[in-house]
């Protein structure tokens, strides 16, 4: 029998700070094209942590966010779009 559950991958934001650049929109297709995020996992949800530590500014779109790494994307100058 197969899981009715999503399919749930969890980021941290060091994960963000290195893979993308300053300015970047964070969403489910930039994680993907970065392969932050597998293509089979698309449709399921994606939740950024806080670990590590975040100096870039980004933009997040559509992406659940720990409350640590809300504080830390908000500390760096980021904008959060829910």
């Amino acid at each position: 029998m197969k899981s009715l559950a999503p399919w749930v991958t969890f980021l941290n934001v060091r994960d963000i700070e290195k893979h993308f650049s300053a300015g970047d929109k964070i969403n489910r297709t930039t994680l993907t094209e970065k392969r932050l995020v597998r293509k089979n996992e698309g449709k399921g949800i994606v939740k950024i942590l806080g670990g590590g530590n975040l100096t870039k500014k980004f933009s997040f779109s559509g992406i659940i966010l720990s409350k640590p790494a809300r504080e830390k994307i908000e500390k760096a100058g980021g904008t959060i779009q829910t």
